[in-house]
């Protein structure tokens, strides 16, 4: 995947922290990188921004990358608190995460109230079209 073409969103930018990637840069330099970044269908960062950052210091082009197409709020819900457990973060970084996980929350608990009236939708047509028996 073009590293160009990859969207670093603000919450995930929040996350960056005072951490160095220098050793992750040599890493990646001597082996390789081990675990492939995670983006969504418009090419948003899930997961690997330190990794990210190191192939752009690189100069690389390229980078490994796998497409979450299910499950994208769950990964970026993981994300989120991931970053809040194992990050120093400063009250306005630590704002924007937790301002996003809401977001986030927000969009599951939406869709899963779509998905529900969808099937009290379905079943209320399959139990319209069963034919009834008399005996």
């Amino acid at each position: 995947m073009l590293v160009k073409h990859i969207v670093v969103d603000d919450w995930l930018q929040a996350t960056r922290g005072s951490d160095s990637i220098d050793d992750l840069v040599k890493s990646i330099e001597e082996i390789g990188l081990l675990s492939p970044i995670l983006v969504d269908s418009k090419l948003r960062l899930l997961s690997g921004l330190r990794r990210l950052e190191a192939f752009k210091r690189l100069g690389y082009c390229d980078i490994p990358a796998i497409l979450v197409k299910k499950g994208a709020i769950q990964v970026e819900l993981m994300e989120i608190n991931k970053h809040l457990r194992r990050h120093m973060l400063g009250q306005a970084e630590r704002d924007k995460l937790l301002l996003r996980r809401m977001e986030v929350y927000s969009e599951f608990i939406e869709d899963a109230e779509r998905d529900s009236k969808e099937a009290e939708k379905e079943l209320e047509y399959r139990r319209r079209s069963v034919p009834v028996t008399y005996e």
